[in-house]
Formats: C-alpha cells, structure tokens, sequence
C-alpha cells in the first residue's frame, strides 16, 4: 500500500516536467521537419535541374513545396506538390525577426543558391524557441 502512495506521487510530481518535455519537442519536432523538407527541396532542385519552390502561407499557418519542372513558378500539370504540411496550432511561427524572408516564397535554384536569405521561428507558450536559417548563396539549411 505504501508503495502505491509512494508511486502516485512519483506520478503527480512527473506530469509538470512531462508536459514541458513534450512542448519542447512539439518545437523540436516541427522545427527538423521544415528543415528536413527545404533540405530535400535543395538536393531535388540540384538533382533534377530544376527550380523548386517553396511556398508559405502564414494564414492558414502550412507551406508546400513544388517541383517546378519548367521554371515558371505556377504548379502545371504533372508537376508534384509536396503539402500543404501544417505547423501545429499550439506554436507561434515568425518570419525573421532578425533576419526575415524578403516574401512568402522560397526559391531553391539548380546550382543550390535561393532567392533569398532569413530565417522562421518556431516558439511554443512557454517561450522555448528554435530557428530554421537559409543562406542565399549556398541554400544552406541550418537549425539553431
């Protein structure tokens, strides 16, 4: 019997540190995601030749990713979309504010370069943060 009290407080004291745990992961996890798809938009744009177009839509808080084989950037016919991916509600996504995106689209060229250099921010509630960063010249994707 002791050991049971002994346990459910064990269990009561463990939710508060449980529950910042997964916020930050929340944060964590939507942060390596992004990156991981620019990344993937950086290699494929390399691979095939061709631009791919990243495109963010702070409204309704999702980006895509299209594959736009003719470089007109418009979404064609037979020509793939990754997304829309959606950003959970639950954090606080910002252009910049240090260094923001000059639109809401990312270009990825052949060569590796963007069209532009910034970075997002991810923030949950209780203020932990991580960045996603571009470099224009290399199309570099970090996570700080």
């Amino acid at each position: 019997m002791a050991a049971l009290v002994v346990f459910g407080i064990l269990i009561v004291l463990s939710v508060p540190a449980f529950r910042r745990y997964m916020a930050t992961q929340q944060v964590e996890g939507s942060v390596h995601r992004m990156a991981a798809n620019l990344r993937l938009a950086r290699q494929s744009a390399a691979t095939e030749r061709n631009n791919y177009k990243v495109r963010f839509d702070p409204a309704t808080r999702r980006y895509s990713i299209l594959d736009d084989d003719n470089n007109n950037g418009t979404a064609d016919t037979g020509e793939m979309v990754l997304g829309p991916v959606n950003i959970p509600g639950e954090l606080t996504v910002t252009n910049g504010p240090a260094l923001p995106f000059s639109g809401d689209t990312l270009v990825f060229y052949p060569n590796g370069s963007t069209n532009s250099t910034g970075t997002i921010t991810f923030e949950n509630r209780r203020h932990y943060s991580r960045l996603v960063r571009v470099m224009r010249s290399t199309g570099a994707v970090a996570v700080r």
